[in-house]
């Protein structure tokens, strides 16, 4: 161990070298040049004008407050950068020299390209997204997380647009077996104000959530409108068990009235009660009294069959009583003493809806009328989606130039209404409705922040930490950004690590003991077992839109002690070995390999001089395992450059 500490102790000091040129750090390829990525004809001169477009505005916005850019990356780091923000893992030794062997003028529009039409581009959104939805879903999130990423990743890798997304999410419903879509609705199930707030954050850019209990402190929000639009999803009903629409076990997503809702869950809490007395029956017959005690009194039947039928359905279009009953408070306060506790929890929340969720209304003040047009929650998607609503583009066009530039031109990226910290308004103006023009296709905005001056920035390198901030919010430089945790796991995995693994030691890793999989359990069986370890070192920060690992003491052990620490079966090959201490070979083309794989780029003479001389060649196995356990817990590796 003393060994791998020394190593490690080499390479952090090598993370801190200046970078070699452009020239001097693209490895050495053969590799054939291959053909370019089939490019989408029609956007690719739209895209390319309106980076333009973003260039210059920067440009004199940076001339404005005196700054200078950083300096540009060189291609090497430019590409590790590219695809961990799209592909979410650092490049593979065949992708770089790939990205090598073309044509130096194109081929970092071409490898943009390529990378947008990756599956693994729409891997990476889907992890980003899934965080989004279930930012504030609690413990659900485990649960619902194993279905809603892969549906999102199956969904963004086709043609879909993000209005389509958004209507399928937001507006989902019927039954499945497996809940998909329905999983961001179920997960808020119980809890329409959370998810509202949810909502408007994530689709809209707009933090409404602290209007829930008062008028926002520092916006504009009151709470009534925020009632309003949380009642937008005032009707929603999920839930799971045995269905007659799958024929089996399975999730449901409805539309119903909370009359509807309560008389259903009143509904149940009867067929419970008639179970529990047969089970009663059948444990006192066996000399067990104890359940009897849950029974109903006769005062607390009597009650629940008035409010059941206060409940039921009169006929189409019928008011059932329990509306009009509500209105007499002493009345409401009579009955309510006399129910259940289960009963009396559901009338509670019925009145709740009742009186703070019974009228609908748009944040923009646009009013809304039951019936107009399909369910609520699908008017509230047509007004989302629709051109001229003043955030929906907005919101997603902040989002990609903070996921590709580290801030956004407004920041906090979801607080577009409440935030004070903006830059260049009128650049998000042209984005926002440069995507309208595009039909919401956020590749596009991608392809345009990615091809840009700004993407290809380097980190600030000013001594005073207040002037280098100023650069990174003016996005005249990059902010060092550690991994994300799908971004580890990725490149773990990609590098070959727990290949070995047996499934019953994936299993226990994914889940502790006694926990069953999820029904419908989706996704790498070993990307969720090392997303779960990671979890546990590095739990999620409390900013939903800052997703990076905290480095902390139990993610160094991870790396440091479990089996991500041992170089895999490819990086231990006899030609490999062979050439780690080959005399005849220069000394950094005997650690080229590792290198490339783990840092996208060739080693420094002191670094590969620095490594050799502490490694054993009477142990080659032991020495690559010791140079790749140096190289993947080095600081270079764990950030996106």
């Amino acid at each position: 161990m003393r060994v791998k500490w020394s190593l490690a102790v080499v390479l952090l000091a090598g993370a801190l070298v200046t970078a070699a040129a452009s020239s001097q750090s693209a490895p050495a390829s053969t590799a054939a040049a291959p053909p370019a990525a089939a490019l989408p004809a029609v956007a690719l001169p739209v895209a390319a004008a309106l980076t333009a477009e973003f260039d210059a505005a920067l440009a004199a916005a940076w001339s404005a407050q005196g700054l200078v850019p950083a300096a540009p990356l060189d291609e090497a780091r430019w590409l590790r950068r590219l695809s961990l923000d799209l592909r979410g893992t650092i490049p593979s030794p065949e992708e770089i020299e790939r990205y090598f062997a073309r044509p130096p003028a194109t081929r970092r529009a071409e490898e943009i390209e390529a990378a947008l039409a990756d599956p693994r581009f729409a891997e990476t959104l889907a992890f980003q997204w899934n965080d989004l939805l279930l930012a504030e879903a609690g413990k659900d999130a485990e649960k619902t997380a194993r279905w809603l990423k892969p549906w999102l990743a199956e969904r963004l890798a086709g043609p879909i647009t993000f209005p389509q997304l958004a209507r399928e999410l937001v507006a989902a419903a019927g039954a499945a077996r497996v809940p998909g879509a329905f999983a961001f609705p179920l997960s808020y199930r119980d809890s329409i104000e959370t998810l509202a707030g949810v909502t408007a954050r994530a689709f809209l850019g707009l933090q409404i959530q602290c209007a829930q209990c008062h008028d926002h402190p520092y916006d504009h929000w009151k709470q009534a409108e925020f009632n309003r639009f949380a009642a937008f999803f005032a009707e929603l009903r999920g839930d799971h068990g045995v269905l007659s629409e799958v024929g089996g076990p399975g999730f449901r997503v409805l539309d119903r009235s909370p009359e509807w809702d309560l008389a259903d869950r009143l509904a149940d809490l009867e067929r419970a009660a008639a179970k529990m007395g047969r089970d009663d029956g059948a444990m006192m017959a066996g000399g067990d009294r104890a359940a009897a005690a849950n029974r109903r009194t006769p005062v607390e039947a009597a009650a629940l069959a008035e409010l059941r039928a206060l409940a039921k359905e009169r006929g189409p279009g019928v008011a059932r009583p329990i509306a009009a009953f509500i209105a007499d408070g002493e009345a409401l306060a009579e009955l309510r003493a006399r129910l259940p506790g289960d009963a009396r929890e559901l009338l509670d929340r019925y009145v709740e809806r009742r009186e703070k969720f019974s009228e609908a209304g748009h944040l923009d003040g646009r009013p809304y009328a039951d019936g107009a047009v399909g369910t609520r929650r699908q008017a509230l998607v047509d007004w989302m989606t629709a051109a001229e609503n003043p955030w929906f583009a907005a919101a997603q066009a902040n989002r990609v130039v903070a996921t590709l530039l580290g801030k956004g031109l407004t920041d906090p990226v979801d607080d577009l209404s409440g935030s004070s910290d903006r830059i260049v308004p009128a650049l998000l103006e042209r984005l926002a409705a440069a995507l309208i023009e595009q039909g919401g296709d956020l590749r596009f905005l991608y392809r345009v922040v990615a091809n840009s001056r700004a993407y290809a920035l380097g980190a600030a390198d000013d001594a005073d930490p207040t002037e280098a901030a100023r650069r990174e919010r003016w996005l005249a430089a990059h902010p060092r950004r550690t991994f994300t945790p799908e971004q580890l796991a990725q490149s773990l995995l990609q590098l070959g690590v727990g290949e070995g693994a047996s499934d019953a030691a994936i299993a226990r890793t994914a889940r502790p003991a006694g926990r069953a999989a999820p029904l419908g359990e989706q996704g790498d069986p070993r990307e969720n077992a090392l997303l779960a370890e990671l979890a546990r070192c590095s739990p999620r920060r409390s900013d939903v839109n800052d997703r990076t690992l905290e480095v902390n003491i139990p993610l160094a052990l991870l790396l440091r002690h479990g089996e991500e620490a041992a170089a895999p079966e490819r990086l231990k090959s006899e030609p490999l070995l062979a050439r780690l201490f080959d005399p005849e070979r220069a000394e950094c083309d005997r650690v080229a390999p590792w290198f490339l794989a783990t840092l996208s780029r060739a080693a420094r003479p002191a670094e590969a001089a620095a490594l050799l001389a502490a490694l054993d060649p009477a142990k080659p196995r032991a020495a690559a395992d010791d140079l790749f356990f140096a190289l993947v817990n080095c600081a270079e590796f764990h950030v996106n450059p």
